[in-house]
């Protein structure tokens, strides 16, 4: 059995599967470990917005890291950078 199909059962085992498709945005919270913060786990808040907008907010020691895609576009503004991207 594969892990999607373990995933649907249970789901359907809970009846939840109506329930998500229902969920239009998410909001967590956690931490973040990469480069930019010398490999050292730092906050991290995410906020997610179907059908494809996300804004990650990186507590970074010497200041807020944002990432942010509005679906097409994409930025990063934090204490060293300010990038904006676009998708061709």
């Amino acid at each position: 059995m594969s892990a999607d199909q373990v995933l649907d059962r249970y789901l359907t085992a809970l009846a939840a599967t109506a329930a998500l498709a229902k969920i239009t945005s998410v909001t967590a919270t956690g931490t973040y470990m990469g480069f930019d913060t010398g490999q050292e786990e730092v906050p991290v808040e995410i906020f997610a917005k179907a059908p494809n907008q996300r804004t990650w907010i990186v507590k970074l020691p010497q200041g807020d890291s944002y990432r942010v895609f509005d679906g097409v576009n994409g930025w990063i503004a934090g204490p060293t950078a300010r990038r904006r991207s676009s998708r061709s």
